[in-house]
């Protein structure tokens, strides 16, 4: 099939490559799930699907141009509204902490474009781990598109609260809901309950890595080796290269408007550039300087200077972070979404004063980025996580930091606050007592 698409005579799959900007270029699996099918998917998203349908039977080359250049514009606006809806989601779960503890979040909006709510669902799902259900309502009607990881049953769960819905269907992962509006808080509380008795707890995310590398070994000859195992899809995974004590040598912005970053990792004389998607340079948690080991999917890029290689950050961390701090977190998580804790645990979570102190004066200096807290956790020690995540949720809770522009920062205050008096601390020194 790439074959064919490599050289296909239909206008219509020929000007929708060019409209791509991959005209002229080897067509691999990338090409068709990043560039291709969503120009052709946004069509039935955002407009009506037979403008895609059009593109595809079009023998003109000319009007098979026009065609194509309206799915690009397309595309466009559905990646603007998708944007837009998941920032107002993200925003409806921020503005109630205590929704962000639930195992399933249920998260609803006024007229939401239905059409990118399962695209916002899974990323959130990508974002807190955990299964979504996005709900865009309409004068008290709503439709709704869930997400969620493996193992939760998606189905099931929604099969338990089909007293609440009008209409549901699906499979494990992926589900569609509609729903009267004054249905929806039994919803989220039915499908909660449901999870908290029949789906395990949170645990750890491990990204499975199939080697280790170092930048001088990532050169042309060596990954354009590795492109002979593609394509690459669900049952054959690109493979993903650990890079170990490397540097951040630069940052700069990325994409429109800046909503991605590229950096350039160095070890020694060896440098490589790698895209960092869905994070801004203001909110990148590494400056340059940082020592790191990342998790890279690369690539052979043809620019206007040649062939060069390029990588997509999978993960990053500090160098030999390793793996405890996963390990409490996953505690913490588990914790905060009801699920049970041991004393002993609940002893390694219970932060003291000054481990709390400490946190809020790395915060007051603005060296905390919400979105990922494991520079924190080196700087704390990892075998602290669970005290820095217990300390951060007590800030919060008493009102004495929130987060601005991707980082967490101090609220000016009059009175002092009593830490101890935090929910989250106190429930952790009662579990703590039972040992």
């Amino acid at each position: 099939g790439l074959s064919l698409l490599q050289d296909t005579m239909r206008p219509g799959l020929h000007a929708l490559l060019e409209s791509a900007g991959c005209g002229g270029k080897p067509v691999t699996a990338d090409t068709v799930s990043y560039s291709l099918a969503p120009r052709l998917n946004a069509a039935g998203r955002m407009d009506n699907a037979a403008v895609a349908l059009k593109l595809l039977l079009c023998g003109d080359e000319d009007q098979a141009t026009g065609i194509a250049e309206r799915l690009a514009e397309i595309n466009t606006e559905r990646q603007q509204t998708e944007q837009q809806v998941f920032a107002a989601a993200l925003q409806a779960l921020e503005a109630d902490p205590a929704r962000t503890r639930d195992r399933v979040l249920v998260v609803s909006g006024e007229d939401w474009h239905p059409g990118v709510i399962g695209i916002v669902a899974a990323r959130l799902m990508e974002r807190f781990s955990r299964p979504v259900i996005v709900i865009s309502m309409h004068e008290g009607e709503g439709r709704g598109s869930g997400r969620a990881p493996d193992p939760f049953d998606l189905h099931s769960a929604l099969a338990d609260c089909a007293q609440h819905l009008t209409r549901f269907g699906g499979h494990a992962a992926a589900a569609g809901v509609e729903i009267e509006e004054e249905n929806l808080a039994a919803f989220r509380q039915t499908i909660n309950a449901w999870a908290a008795a029949h789906a395990a707890p949170p645990e750890a995310v491990s990204l499975r890595l199939d080697a280790a590398a170092t930048l001088g070994e990532l050169n042309l000859e060596n990954v354009g080796e590795l492109a002979r195992l593609a394509p690459f899809g669900r049952e054959n995974p690109t493979p993903v290269l650990l890079v170990q004590h490397a540097f951040v040598d630069g940052i700069w912005p990325m994409g429109a408007e800046g909503r991605h970053t590229r950096i350039r990792l160095r070890q020694g004389s060896d440098t490589l550039f790698a895209s960092s998607f869905g994070i801004a340079p203001q909110t990148f948690a590494y400056p340059v300087g940082s020592e790191v080991e990342a998790a890279l999917e690369v690539s052979i890029f043809n620019g206007r200077s040649g062939p060069m290689v390029s990588a997509h950050l999978k993960a990053i961390r500090p160098a030999e972070l390793g793996n405890t701090p996963s390990e409490q977190a996953a505690w913490f998580e588990a914790f905060r979404t009801g699920g049970s804790l041991d004393a002993a645990r609940a002893a390694a979570l219970l932060p003291a004063r000054t481990d709390t102190v400490s946190l809020y004066r790395r915060i007051r200096g603005g060296h905390v980025a919400a979105a990922d807290l494991q520079p924190v956790f080196a700087a704390e020690g990892p075998q602290n996580t669970g005290k820095t995540l217990a300390s951060l949720t007590a800030l919060q809770e008493l009102g004495l930091i929130e987060e601005q522009e991707g980082r967490w920062l101090p609220v000016p205050v009059t009175a002092k606050q009593d830490l101890a008096s935090a929910p989250v601390l106190q429930k952790l020194a009662e579990l703590a007592k039972q040992a």
